[in-house]
Order: C-alpha cells, then structure tokens, then sequence
C-alpha cells in the first residue's frame, strides 16, 4: 500500500508541476541589441541578468584546476558581458533611467579583473596565470597606479606631450638626411632623362618607319598609273585604220540584198523602173 501511495503522489506532483509550467509564460529571451528594447523595465531586467551572468562566470573562473581553453574561454565571455552590461546601462540613461556607470558600486576588487596597459580587456581569476598574461599585468601597487593614469589621460592632455619632433619638421637639421636626398635626387633626375631620350628615340624611330611606308605606297600608286596610261595608249595604238562594220550593220545589209534577190525573181522590169523612179522623187523632194 505504501508503494502504491508513493508512487500516486509521484504522478500526482508531475501532473501539477506540468499544469503549473503550461500556465507560465514562456521564457523572453534577451535582445541582442540593448537599442532594440524600449522598455525602461525591461532594460533593468535584463542588466540585473547579466550582473548574475557575470557573477557565476567571475566564481568559475577562479577554479585554477580548469583547462587552458576553458579559463581563456570563460575571460572572453566576462568581457563580453561586461561590454554588454555597459550597453544596456547606456540605453537605460536613454529611457530614463539611473546612470548606473556614475553611480553603482566597483562590482570587482582592486585585485580582480586586471587590464594590461593601453587596453580596456580585463584578466579574471586563473587567467592572470595564463602564459604570456603575468608580464602584462603591473606588478605592484605602484604599476597598477600609473597604469590608471595612463589609462585616464584624455586627449588633450596627450596633445600637449606632441612637439614638433612629432611631426617631422627638425628631420633635416642634422644634415645627413639632406644629403641622402640630394643623392637620390640626382639619381632619379638621371633615370627621368634617359627615359626621355629613349621615348623620343623610339617615336623617331616609329615616325620614320611610318613615313617610309608613305613613300612606298605612294610609288606604287604612281607605278600603277603609269601602267594604266601604257595600257590605254596600246589599245589606242591597236584601234584599226577603218571602221569595221558593226553585227546590225551587217545584218541590215543582207536583209537588203535578199529583198533585192526576191525583187528580182518575182517582179518584173518595169514596176523595178518605177520604183526606182519613185525612190529618185523622194530624194529629189527630201533634197530640197
């Protein structure tokens, strides 16, 4: 029986777990973008997520048992959100809302979360034990000061440490690098000029070569001329003496001579001495 109780009371705090999960909202996941939340709310959720983020990260880093790639793994991430949590308290300003980076309270001790000089990436835990991470670290109070202050300098305090050296405008007061570049002045004017002269050679050689293909085509063309003339002057020359009679001349004069042979056969003198008459009319008429 007691099984039996146990095992109902069992399926029993399933089923109403179950019923109570069904009945809550779905979890909202955080935007990737602190911009993309308008709610003042909603920012301070998400900020306070990212605080507790950080907090498991920062207790986990400081195992020195974990693996080389996990601590490197688990430092990146802190910064991550670190940069994350500066975001979101950008955009809570913007909404609003409390400045937390004026305001809040150092979340780190002085002795975690160690940048290197020049660089806003912190060291947490064992991966200030890291290979290639003790050297640029400070090393005692003192560094970790002047670190600060190196860090803080604004722009224009670095403007005011920059002379004229910076600049470059006292490079040829010592004298050597006027002669170096007179050097190399002089060499560069030496290849300049030589370029020149070879360019100008060339065209000449190319204007020349041009104009002798002028002339050549010129000749020819005058060659065929010539030619052309001596062909017309022999046909000329071999034009005959007489006109030769052309092919309808010659067939209007044997058309004549069969009429004149069928006149003959078939029509007697006399009409022949009255056409004849007729014909010596019409001239004498036309002549007239």
């Amino acid at each position: 029986m007691a099984r039996n109780e146990e095992k109902s009371q069992s399926m029993l705090n399933r089923y109403l777990q179950m019923k109570a999960e069904a009945k809550q909202k779905p979890k909202r996941r955080r935007p990737r973008l602190a911009t993309d939340c308008n709610s003042l709310v909603d920012a301070e959720k998400w900020r306070i997520e990212i605080l507790r983020e950080i907090g498991h990260k920062v207790a986990e880093i400081q195992n020195e048992g974990l693996t080389e790639t996990t601590i490197r793994e688990l430092n990146d991430r802190i910064n991550k959100l670190i940069r994350e949590k500066y975001h979101w308290e950008r955009q809570i300003v913007e909404l609003g809302g409390p400045n937390y980076t004026a305001n809040a309270p150092k979340i780190f001790d002085d002795d975690d979360g160690l940048s290197a000089a020049g660089s806003s990436y912190r060291y947490f835990g064992a991966a200030k034990k890291l290979p290639g991470v003790e050297h640029l670290l400070p090393k005692n109070e003192n560094d970790s000061k002047k670190h600060e202050q190196i860090s803080k300098r604004t722009r224009a305090e670095i403007a005011k440490s920059i002379d004229i050296d910076y600049y470059g405008w006292r490079d040829e007061d010592d004298g050597i690098i006027v002669k170096l570049e007179t050097e190399v002045e002089s060499t560069e004017f030496k290849k300049l000029v030589e370029q020149f002269k070879d360019s100008k050679k060339q065209k000449m050689l190319t204007a020349n070569s041009e104009s002798k293909q002028n002339t050549k085509f010129y000749n020819n063309a005058d060659s065929d001329d010539d030619e052309e003339k001596d062909e017309n002057e022999s046909k000329r020359n071999l034009q005959p003496l007489t006109n030769l009679p052309t092919k309808e001349q010659i067939e209007a004069a044997i058309i004549d001579k069969r009429k004149q042979d069928l006149i003959k056969r078939y029509v007697s003198n006399i009409l022949i001495e009255e056409q004849k008459k007729d014909q010596d009319h019409v001239r004498s008429i036309l002549g007239k």
